[in-house]
């Protein structure tokens, strides 16, 4: 990546051999050369920009040829946070050109979610000021597509999400991109014409609290009592787990209060120890 004088670079392909769904689901009739031409993270406003690798993540179900594949960010310090990925794919680009591509956001994402699909700068698009712009504060990314459908040209894409942790949380954030639509949930979408190809890019977060016994801002003593009278009735509904205060996603799927995360989960609010049928 070249923040500021941009040019565009020799880039590596790899020939994905299958069949792909479009945006409009029908099947192309042939394989598709997807190739990742740039990326670049933003962690809290510190930027690794490609060729570079950012530290602490997992990336092992990521193939940065192609640009497919998964990625997982841990947070651990409290306070606010901004986690940002930025890419900028390409699809049979020998074959059909570079800037015939549209891109698209489907359904609504959830709170502290932002994206933003663009020309990725060397004509007319800003998304790389608007990527390398945010941080923990406050996400720049403008939630519009400068390249929506009917005026295809070069597409990039960039998806962030903000959030907090308190004192002991911690936050695992994914990013998902792939030929595969999501089931259900948030997510964009870049679309060759000619190839008859999508590329689709989701991500995920949820906030973990430490393991409590006890609920928050609930006197012991009575808490004991009404235990004690409650008695088996309790003992089947509750049963203390590691708490989650917040599973926020841009995609569909699900996690359950054990921390079990499965790819594709949808988003929803999670109050602390909160009942749990025992199976």
């Amino acid at each position: 990546m070249n923040i500021g004088i941009k040019s565009r670079r020799p880039s590596y392909t790899l020939l994905i051999v299958g069949f792909f769904g479009s945006m409009s689901g029908s099947t192309p009739s042939q394989a598709s050369v997807i190739n990742l031409f740039d990326y670049a993270y933003n962690i809290d406003g510190a930027l690794t920009v490609a060729p570079n690798l950012l530290g602490g993540v997992d990336d092992t179900n990521f193939n940065y040829a192609t640009g497919l594949g998964s990625i997982t960010i841990k947070f651990t310090n409290a306070g606010s946070h901004f986690a940002g990925l930025f890419v900028d794919h390409e699809i049979d680009e020998d074959t059909n050109t570079f800037f015939n591509e549209t891109g698209t956001a489907v359904d609504t994402p959830m709170t502290g979610w932002s994206w933003e699909i663009d020309e990725p700068g060397f004509v007319f698009g800003d998304v790389l000021d608007h990527f390398t712009g945010s941080n923990a504060t406050a996400s720049l990314l403008d939630n519009t597509s400068g390249v929506p459908v009917g005026s295809p040209d070069d597409v990039s894409m960039a998806l962030g999400w903000n959030f907090s942790l308190l004192t002991g949380e911690s936050a695992m954030v994914s990013f998902t991109l792939s030929e595969a639509a999501p089931a259900r949930g948030f997510y964009l979408g870049q679309f060759d014409a000619d190839s008859n190809t999508t590329i689709y890019f989701s991500g995920g977060g949820m906030v973990n609290r430490p393991s409590s016994n006890v609920p928050e801002n609930v006197n012991t003593g009575a808490a004991l009592t009404s235990i004690a009278a409650l008695g088996f009735l309790f003992r089947q509904w509750f049963k203390p787990k590691r708490s989650y205060r917040l599973l926020a996603t841009s995609a569909g799927g699900q996690c359950d209060l054990a921390g079990q995360c499965f790819s594709g989960f949808s988003g929803r609010l999670v109050s602390n120890n909160i009942p749990n049928r025992l199976k």
